[in-house]
């Protein structure tokens, strides 16, 4: 790929490059070859044989159908058997780090990141990273989902029709919101400034359809999806060795992957040494949770309209920023990802996602090459416009399966509304998991240290965020570690490619602590 400057220092995608690149992404290895070209661009000790790290991708078989693609990364001794280096990890006592990504990502998108994390060693601690793509996403599997219901017809009860009332005044949006987008050179920040305020809202379900979102959330569709990627992990990891007994794993996990890692922490907080919960999604209550939708059930002959909160931790709070278009509540109701769009779009959609990916992820960019985000361009657009699953099930006329290719697509529109908040939100998961830890204390294990972090300009709700260390650190019992909060200078949502040398360093000195 060749780029060609714009204005400033923006970066863009030409008609003719598009119209050359596009027939290449449907190549079968385009995306392995892409991510191998942009770790050679960016890894020093990849490929390497003569390096100190040890890199490589490989594969790790879960069950017989599954497996998680991952990047592998040491700063041990490669000639070791593996009794020595078990016996090795006993006695320095070190912790290895898993690194999860979130939603229209995979763990490529670290890249900037793993020439600093690993020389966590040079403390005299041998460490390993392991850097994985979700299950459905990226180089990992696609899976066959086994519904115990009929997944087609409970996805249109999942979401509560509500009608809101504004105020006159319009909507003031916090300077941190206006820097991210003026920074990003997105114009939205005009059409914006334009909306009303939300001061009330009205449910406009019958109480029967309530009661039926609130089965299909609390007792199906939610804990279907949540436990896929719970057990996932915890397959994982045995197959990586790691469990309570032989030491456990550290974890970073951002977006919609720290929200699938916080339920697999509140299952099996015994197998996390420290955790870093970057940006997630998920956090603040709504009336789109199933506990709020519970209160609406139990109040509904008495009240239906309700005033807008500003506490996070309510069940009538709504953030400013929550009123999706209808076309976008239409297409994630309908469970179509902007992805899948862009991919029927042909060269036009490769324009538009080079178009953003390009300017977004422009900063950050290490010493300034251009030819580091050219090669992530190159992965990025292979990673949006893979067809690899569906071209195979056609091939082997599996026509059946084939729906099966947007698979982390259904997740996060099961887990998340449209408005990006979670169905069940992780201050309810929490609430529940202090609930339970205090009628049946032995029955859960002591949390982990835990690192929240935020960037300076995220447009995730990093006020909630703050809401949710002080709620935790509030019922930790005293022998228990309290929850730490940080935010990263210069940099939004994705903080790690944004301010990479920052972002290290406050994942570095959180682990070296003790």
């Amino acid at each position: 790929m060749s780029l060609r400057k714009g204005s400033g220092k923006v970066l863009s995608l030409g008609w003719r490059e598009v119209f050359r690149i596009w027939p290449r992404l449907w190549r079968r290895d385009y995306l392995r070859e892409a991510q191998e070209e942009l770790y050679k661009k960016t890894l020093s000790f990849y490929g390497k044989k003569e390096s100190r790290v040890v890199a490589r991708c490989q594969k790790v078989e879960i069950n017989e159908d599954e497996y998680i693609h991952e990047l592998f990364v040491s700063n041990r001794e490669s000639g070791k058997k593996k009794d020595e280096r078990k016996e090795e990890k006993k006695e320095e006592k070190a912790n290895d780090l898993l690194m999860i990504h979130g939603y229209g990502a995979t763990s490529s998108f670290y890249y900037r990141n793993f020439e600093q994390l690993i020389d966590n060693g040079s403390k005299g601690k041998r460490f390993l990273i392991f850097a994985i793509d979700l299950p459905n996403f990226g180089l990992s599997s696609t899976s066959e989902f086994k519904y115990p219901f009929n997944f087609r017809e409970k996805r249109k009860w999942l979401t509560p029709r509500i009608k809101f009332k504004y105020k006159d005044e319009r909507v003031e949006l916090p300077k941190e919101l206006d820097k991210e987008m003026k920074k990003m050179n997105m114009k939205q920040i005009g059409e914006m400034q334009k909306l009303k305020k939300i001061d009330k809202f009205e449910i406009m379900n019958s109480k029967e359809e309530l009661v039926e979102i609130y089965g299909n959330l609390k007792e199906k569709v939610v804990p279907f999806f949540e436990n896929y990627y719970i057990d996932a992990m915890n397959l994982y990891l045995d197959k990586k060795g790691v469990d309570s007994k032989d030491g456990k794993v550290d974890v970073i996990c951002h977006s919609f992957g720290a929200y699938l890692m916080i339920c697999f922490l509140l299952k099996y907080p015994e197998r996390i040494n420290k955790m870093i919960i970057v940006s997630p999604v998920g956090v603040e209550r709504s009336p789109f949770c199933v506990e709020s939708i519970k209160y609406f059930i139990d109040n509904y002959e008495r009240q239906r309209e309700y005033s807008v909160s500003s506490e996070y931790d309510k069940f009538n709070y709504l953030n400013v920023n929550f009123n999706a278009p209808s076309v976008f509540k239409f297409i994630w109701n309908k469970m179509i990802s902007p992805f899948t769009i862009m991919k029927a779009m042909g060269p036009v959609g490769v324009k538009i996602a080079s178009f953003y990916t390009l300017r977004r992820f422009n900063r950050g960019v290490i010493g300034g090459d251009v030819g580091e985000i050219e090669k992530f361009s190159d992965y990025i657009l292979g990673l949006y416009f893979n067809v690899n699953y569906v071209i195979d099930k056609i091939k082997k006329r599996e026509f059946s399966k084939i729906g099966n290719y947007n698979n982390s697509d259904k997740s996060i529109m099961s887990l998340i509304s449209y408005n990006i908040l979670a169905r069940d939100s992780i201050h309810d998961k929490f609430a529940r998991y202090f609930k339970a830890r205090g009628e049946s204390p032995l029955k859960k294990g002591q949390l982990p240290e835990i690192l929240w972090m935020y960037g300076e300009y995220d447009w995730m709700n990093s006020m909630a965020g703050k809401g949710l260390v002080d709620f935790i650190n509030g019922k930790l019992a005293s022998n228990e570690k309290k929850m730490q909060y940080v935010k990263i200078c210069n940099a939004g949502h994705n903080l790690f490619l944004d301010n990479p040398s920052e972002f290290d360093k406050a994942v570095k000195d959180f682990l070296d602590e003790k």
